[in-house]
């Protein structure tokens, strides 16, 4: 687990901290919670509140796609090129 100097936030705030970057349409806290249990999601509990951070995120999604060696999500080019996307079909 790689939760050293990375900014935690609960998992109600990185639901909401993912759909307001961008990186996802919605995230069920719910889901948060079973990817954790299932031991993929990297997580901390502090007094009975379960946290993880978006680099925690950003390497589940990592492990789970396959992708090796590659750098972080860049969201501002994945959003960017998600944005030419649906311009370019009409939205």
């Amino acid at each position: 687990m790689q939760l050293g100097i990375e900014r935690l936030y609960t998992f109600a705030q990185a639901s909401d901290e993912l759909r307001r970057k961008g990186i996802t349409r919605s995230i069920a806290i719910q889901t948060l919670h079973r990817w954790r249990a299932k031991g993929g999601l990297e997580a901390v509990r502090v007094g009975g509140t379960w946290y993880t951070s978006l680099e925690a995120f950003d390497r589940f999604v990592t492990r789970r796609s396959g992708r090796k060696n590659e750098s972080k999500v860049d969201v501002n080019s994945a959003s960017d090129k998600a944005n030419k996307s649906l311009a370019d079909s009409g939205w």
